[in-house]
């Protein structure tokens, strides 16, 4: 009789085991997965955050690293800017704009590609601080990038290089002067090297239609100053074609406007 307990007491043992060891019920399973969808829901928008982050800053060490090798390049030259004059024959897409960045790539540790025809075309170890890590391309439909210089290798980047005239398009690019550094009246407030999607108030870095290279995305660019530091700032447009009131320097022979020399310009944002 004892034997028969003891035998029907491990039978109750063994059940109990089994059914401790019972596999999860469908809903408890759809709980776990709604648990890591809220989980990776709250997690995702940081982390994105958190690269656009380091993106932006990526970019904003390009800026800095450009603007004091403009400084530098200034320096060697009786602190003088790059002319247009200077642009060879035929000249390079939107002038000195973009073609100062052929004459400071020495300052910056990569060296000159006449054959180039991309990015990957550019040499030296610090090729691409002329491209911004986020950087989505040109507007669409646009017959080509509005970034090429003479080599055709890219710059995300432009200098402020209409330094005397109010609209470039309107003047022949090869009678623009220089100028000193030392001339311009407000070096906190003047840039010297930007994201060349500010010059048409565009910007990739907060885009809140998801298009690239689209205007009026909250403007937000980096721009390096004349006196070398460099700021992640807002600039508005009335539009994004047409004369521009004000000036993008105030330099001290007291040039024409284009966009205010302070950077707090905002008219009219969309």
């Amino acid at each position: 009789m004892k034997s028969t307990e003891s035998g029907m007491s491990n039978l109750n043992c063994g059940r109990r085991h089994s059914a401790g060891r019972r596999a999860f019920t469908l809903i408890e399973l759809l709980v776990v997965i709604a648990i890591i969808a809220i989980l990776a829901a709250m997690l995702l928008p940081a982390l994105a955050r958190t690269k656009a982050k380091a993106l932006k800053t990526q970019c904003m060490n390009n800026v800095k690293q450009i603007t004091v090798g403009m400084i530098l390049y200034c320096g060697d030259y009786n602190d003088t800017t790059p002319g247009a004059n200077g642009v060879p024959s035929p000249p390079a897409q939107d002038g000195i704009w973009w073609w100062y960045k052929e004459l400071i790539k020495p300052y910056v540790g990569v060296r000159a590609t006449p054959s180039a025809t991309s990015l990957n075309g550019l040499t030296g170890t610090n090729a691409a601080v002329f491209a911004c890590p986020k950087d989505r391309g040109w507007p669409p439909n646009y017959p080509k990038p509005l970034c090429q210089t003479l080599s055709v290798d890219y710059s995300s980047y432009i200098f402020n290089g209409v330094n005397n005239q109010a609209d470039d398009d309107a003047v022949n690019l090869n009678n623009m002067l220089s100028f000193k550094l030392a001339s311009v009246r407000h070096p906190t407030r003047t840039w010297l090297i930007g994201e060349w999607s500010f010059s048409w108030a565009f910007s990739w870095h907060d885009s809140l239609t998801g298009n690239a290279n689209r205007a009026y995305n909250n403007c937000l660019n980096n721009l390096g100053f004349v006196d070398g530091h460099v700021a992640y700032l807002r600039i508005y447009y009335d539009t994004v074609s047409g004369a521009y009131p004000g000036g993008y320097y105030t330099y001290a022979s007291g040039g024409t406007p284009f966009i205010p020399a302070g950077y707090d310009y905002q008219n009219a944002p969309d």
